[in-house]
């Protein structure tokens, strides 16, 4: 311990905190759909292929970050995880379109989490939406996430908007602290 003078008062200060406390923000990522998905389903479609690392030189990931195989997504470590999604629509008319986050807390049966809709009106339009959660991660091996889109298609086609070099549909993990 160190010792601090304060209004003229010695005080200690502790110099070390205990391994056992978290010091802030340890892991962020971020992960890209790279090309467009038709989604015309009103019972949804799981995002499993197309899905990249965001590699822009002006990315640059803390800690280990997630894995990903075929849409499903596994967190390096234990702990309290902020998810979100942000999904990026257009060429359709008058149309409800959303992205869903769901986890599975026994890697098999997934629950939505989150859910949330953005709506598309006139032809070429576009619009986005973000859908967000703070999930506890209490076993990396079966606490997962994966996300879904859905559409309600009045007339046309959604298309769920990707790019390999810049963020239009696009997952972000950041862990918050320990569980």
């Amino acid at each position: 311990m160190a010792l601090i003078k304060l209004n003229n008062q010695s005080i200690s200060a502790v110099t070390a905190l205990p391994s056992s406390i978290s010091t802030g923000i340890s892991m962020a990522d971020q992960w890209r759909l790279t090309s467009n998905k038709d989604c015309t389903s009103r019972s949804g479609q799981d995002i499993d292929a197309n899905l990249e690392r965001v590699d822009n030189a002006s990315f640059t990931g803390l800690g280990t970050g997630m894995t990903e195989s075929s849409g499903i997504f596994t967190f390096p470590n234990t702990g309290i995880y902020y998810v979100t999604a942000n999904g990026r629509f257009s060429n359709a008319q008058t149309d409800y379109c959303a992205v869903m986050i769901d986890i599975t807390q026994n890697n098999s049966s997934y629950s939505r989490v989150s859910e949330n809709y953005t709506m598309l009106s006139g032809s070429d339009a576009f619009n986005s939406m973000q859908s967000s959660v703070v999930i506890d991660v209490t076993d990396t091996s079966n606490v997962k996430v994966k996300f879904t889109v859905r559409s309600y298609v009045q007339s046309g086609t959604v298309k769920l908007n990707g790019d390999t070099d810049e963020n239009e549909t696009y997952f972000t993990f950041i862990k918050l602290g320990d569980t």
